[in-house]
């Protein structure tokens, strides 16, 4: 399974949890519930993080990860504040439940679709999220990725240190 599959996939477990557990309204279900949508929404943030580590030259990639970030807090307190004035006060409504869900499922495929463009289209990570000629577990550090020389430290023999 490829990388962007991957962020695909957790989408859509994300919509299924949103329904199933949580759609009951009991403690257990909501604590079950938000630990499992938490683990999809890390899981995305972790490979979106990895897509843009792989796919952002060096010059541009400290712009993309503070915008990127803050785009993220941004929708994290909106959404917060968006729930707290639109839920009762009993924090139960199907129909907000409804939204949650269907823009889970929605961006699950709006993802799943413009990834696999992107993939065809030859956008450098392979498809599976890794540029391309890198495979997993390669520990390639920038200069061997462009292909040029590691640098050798140089050692200069002075000679004998001097007594104080």
């Amino acid at each position: 399974m490829t990388l962007r599959q991957w962020v695909m996939w957790l989408f859509v477990a994300a919509a299924v949890v949103s329904a199933v557990p949580i759609g009951f309204y009991t403690k257990p279900a909501l604590v079950i519930g938000g630990f499992l949508t938490g683990f999809c929404a890390q899981g995305i943030k972790i490979s979106v993080d990895t897509l843009v580590q792989t796919g952002v030259d060096d010059v541009y990639r400290g712009r993309v990860f503070a915008l990127y970030d803050m785009i993220f807090n941004v929708g994290q307190v909106s959404a917060a504040a968006l729930g707290a004035a639109i839920l009762p006060d009993s924090g139960k409504s199907y129909p907000v439940l409804a939204v949650i869900v269907v823009g889970f499922a929605v961006t699950a495929l709006v993802y799943g679709r413009l990834s696999s463009r992107a993939a065809q289209r030859g956008d450098g990570l392979d498809g599976g999220g890794l540029p391309g000629g890198v495979r997993t577990g390669d520990q390639t550090d920038e200069r061997t990725q462009q292909g040029r020389p590691e640098r050798q430290p140089v050692v200069e023999d002075r000679g004998p240190v001097p007594d104080p």
